[in-house]
């Protein structure tokens, strides 16, 4: 994820220990590299899950996150399927309510 500097303080204000951050020179000015480094065995049951569910899983965006795992995380990756960023509510509050623009969020799950 790039962002601009109002991010990134905000991100190191409420995550630092969470996400990592590198700076990227460009054309228009300073900006960010967001690395999620929250990494949570956040899926309900994917080891017991087939290559074939996963995929399906991943296709459909039907993701079923373990509520135990993922009620008090914000922004994370799961610890199997790393490749995703995850937030939850919580994050896309605290975004708003900065009057953060530009994210686009996706719902691709819930919890149980």
């Amino acid at each position: 994820m790039n962002v601009n500097n109002n991010l990134k303080e905000i991100l190191e204000a409420n995550y630092s220990e969470k996400v990592e951050i590198l700076p990227v020179n460009t054309d228009r000015g300073p900006y960010y590299y967001i690395n999620v480094t929250n990494k949570i065995k956040s899926i309900k049951n994917v080891d017991k899950m087939s290559s074939d569910e996963i995929m399906e899983m991943v296709r459909n965006n039907r993701y079923v996150f373990d509520l135990q795992t993922v009620k008090n995380e914000s922004i994370f990756r799961d610890s199997k399927m790393s490749s995703s960023y995850f937030v939850t509510d919580f994050f896309i509050n605290l975004m708003n309510n900065n009057q953060i623009k530009g994210l686009r969020y996706e719902k691709v799950g819930h919890a149980e």
